[in-house]
């Protein structure tokens, strides 16, 4: 049995990053951006695109681009090269990675957390919900052991 990971293809890429250079630099509804602060917000409306777009949205919402000078351009850069690195899997893919940014990105600003641990701290938190998963494989440790691969723990 092959591995379940599939890389995104090229052609898809192309064309998602087109689209995304398209609208990245409109402004969601404000109604997108209250939905975008809860935790029900629902993943499944929204194409690979718009889902970077709104990531990007994360980051200026919580004041990220301008207390640590980031470069719109590199921020747009560094979602879309993340992006392209997330596998075609059943569960550990690109929209799962964005879930979890979305849950962090809700709980920090429904707990207020910037004030209670900083935005240093905030910035590494949204950080590492978007790239905890990058290049997964989607086997799990267990099938890892059994096949005796180099990422068994």
């Amino acid at each position: 049995m092959g591995p379940p990971h599939r890389k995104t293809s090229l052609p898809k890429h192309s064309e998602v990053k087109k689209r995304f250079l398209e609208i990245c630099d409109t402004t969601f509804s404000d109604e997108v951006k209250s939905a975008l602060r809860l935790p029900a917000f629902d993943s499944y409306e929204w194409e690979d695109a718009e889902i970077i777009h709104l990531m990007q949205t994360m980051f200026c919402d919580l004041g990220f681009i301008d207390k640590f000078n980031i470069p719109i351009s590199t921020l747009r850069e560094w979602l879309y090269e993340v992006y392209k690195h997330y596998n075609e899997v059943p569960f550990h893919n690109f929209r799962h990675c964005f879930c979890v940014a979305q849950m962090m990105y809700a709980i920090t600003k429904q707990a207020n957390l910037i004030s209670r641990l900083g935005e240093l701290e905030c910035l590494i938190l949204l950080v590492s919900c978007i790239c905890h998963d990058l290049d997964h494989p989607g086997y799990n440790n267990i099938y890892q052991i059994n096949a005796r691969t180099e990422l068994a723990l």
